[in-house]
């Protein structure tokens, strides 16, 4: 019997055992510590965004602005909430905007889809539109439009969106407003606001309004608020904080 060899071939096996344990055991770490990181996830929930109502979100955002925050939304009469919408039915129905085709440029995105129905929208809607108008609002940001009282020269923002589809469980977001500059220039003090979704259809080159929801803005409405961080060259230049530049 050669004992030299006997042993030799036990070391081997006690190796690779040796090995095979502690692979087995460092597969073993990683699955617990995957399952309690697993676990903690678990226990903390799905994130979630918390509803703010408006005027509570423009009086933060002016303080971040460094303005002295000032009413922006004002709650909504019933009687101009009745006539803003019996003008738009009216105006739908004389003007029949949804038997109208609207041609669509070869190749648009859908963002640009919606902008050609819109530019289609305001002034189809408004040949027909009684005691009131829709007129553009110069100038990056919100509102987009404004809304006019012919007879009382009352302006109300009015925002208008464009969308394919509504669903009712949706909670995509559809952005707002993020500054309340242009807002503060031209309407100073509180106001009402109108939010108008309008509804389309396309196919075979081109589209087709099918409705217009109007939202009566007020300052109990609810809205989601994503807080955002950004530097600039210059935050950075002046910042306290350590940096190195190569070379």
């Amino acid at each position: 019997m050669n004992v030299p060899a006997i042993a030799a071939a036990g070391s081997a096996t006690e190796a690779a055992w040796s090995l095979r344990d502690r692979l087995a055991f460092l597969i073993l770490s990683l699955l617990r510590k995957v399952l309690k990181f697993a676990r903690e996830r678990q226990s903390l929930g799905p994130t979630k965004q918390i509803p703010t109502r408006i005027a509570e979100y423009y009086n933060e955002l002016q303080r971040r602005e460094g303005l002295e925050p000032v009413e922006l939304v004002a709650q909504w009469e019933q009687r101009d909430i009745e006539a803003i919408s019996a003008a738009f039915r009216s105006a739908f129905a004389e003007s029949r905007i949804t038997e109208q085709t609207i041609p669509i440029r070869d190749r648009s995105t859908n963002q640009s889809i919606g902008n050609q129905v819109a530019d289609f929208f305001v002034p189809t809607i408004n040949q027909q539109l009684q005691r009131f108008r829709i007129d553009a609002c110069p100038g990056g940001g919100y509102p987009d439009k404004i809304l006019v009282e012919i007879a009382s020269r009352r302006t109300f923002p009015f925002e208008l969106k464009a969308t394919s589809t509504w669903d009712a469980a949706d909670s995509n977001r559809r952005v707002l407003t993020s500054s309340s500059r242009k807002l503060r220039q031209r309407f100073p003090g509180a106001v009402n606001h109108v939010l108008a979704t309008m509804l389309y259809a396309t196919g075979a080159g081109i589209s087709r309004v099918r409705s217009l929801r109007l939202d009566f803005i007020e300052p109990a409405t609810l809205v989601n608020i994503r807080l955002e961080a950004s530097v600039s060259h210059r935050l950075l230049a002046e910042a306290t904080h350590r940096s190195t530049t190569i070379p």
